[in-house]
């Protein structure tokens, strides 16, 4: 089992002080300090992924390294971003044979080969979540966006996010890891 990754303080959607947001046991949890500790459960990842899809989802990992705070250029609006990896049951994979799966877990599970991540939106209407995808037909076996990061370059102005990953979830592995340049669009 996964212990808690991604720890990062965030505003506290009650609006004072901020919160610890974590991932632990297929979920994103904050806790409130301020507040005894208090601790709450905001996205059941395996029971929203599974809804999303259609399926039952049997795992989930992510945050591999923190949740990261981006702020949209044309909105302002302040989100935060996470990669994730999930699996798929050898009975739905059968089902779905169009699906792009990667290796086979010690249980018979198939880790979905697709690059998502998870975007956080806190606003005064609450917490709400979305999935992104890294999408490459050249290179089907993505697995797991590790880490994002917003450009350092002056000439990007906040407008490209660096996508880095890959996950061998304990298979021998040779040249897999990967980078992706994604520049946002519109105004």
């Amino acid at each position: 089992m996964v212990g808690i990754r991604g720890l990062t303080a965030v505003p506290n959607p009650s609006g004072n002080g901020q919160v610890l947001l974590f991932a632990a046991l297929n979920s994103v949890r904050r806790i409130n300090p301020a507040d005894g500790y208090q601790e709450t459960v905001e996205l059941d990842m395996k029971f929203f992924l599974g809804t999303l899809w259609n399926t039952t989802i049997p795992y989930v990992l992510c945050a591999y390294n923190d949740f990261l705070a981006y702020t949209v250029p044309d909105t302002g609006e302040k989100v935060w971003l996470f990669g994730f990896e999930s699996m798929y049951s050898p009975l739905e994979v059968q089902k779905n044979p169009q699906w792009r799966t990667f290796k086979i877990d010690f249980l018979g599970h198939y880790y979905a080969a697709e690059g998502r991540y998870f975007i956080r939106h806190a606003t005064e209407k609450g917490i709400a979540f979305e999935v992104a995808e890294v999408a490459d037909p050249g290179l089907p076996t993505l697995v797991a966006v590790r880490t994002i990061a917003v450009s350092p370059f002056p000439a990007d102005q906040g407008r490209v996010l660096y996508f880095g990953g890959f996950d061998c979830n304990s298979q021998p592995s040779h040249n897999t890891g990967w980078i992706y340049r994604g520049a946002l669009t519109g105004n």
